[in-house]
């Protein structure tokens, strides 16, 4: 009976840790997508400008 408390403990420990180890991998991966997002909205804003540039060039 104490070796079977044992190895529940010992098998929610791995656990725990386990979805510990999983949750920094998403966190990550949420902050590098986060990133993406903000450069190719940048990169957007970027076209928008210059192509709102090339019309006023092109009405004048």
């Amino acid at each position: 009976m104490k070796t079977d408390k044992k190895i529940k403990a010992v098998s929610l420990e791995r656990l725990v840790k386990d979805l510990i180890q999983l949750l920094d991998h998403y966190s990550s991966v949420a902050v590098s997508m986060a990133a993406a997002a903000a450069a190719f909205h940048s990169a957007l804003e970027a076209l928008e400008l210059r192509s709102g540039q090339a019309v006023e060039r092109f009405v004048l």
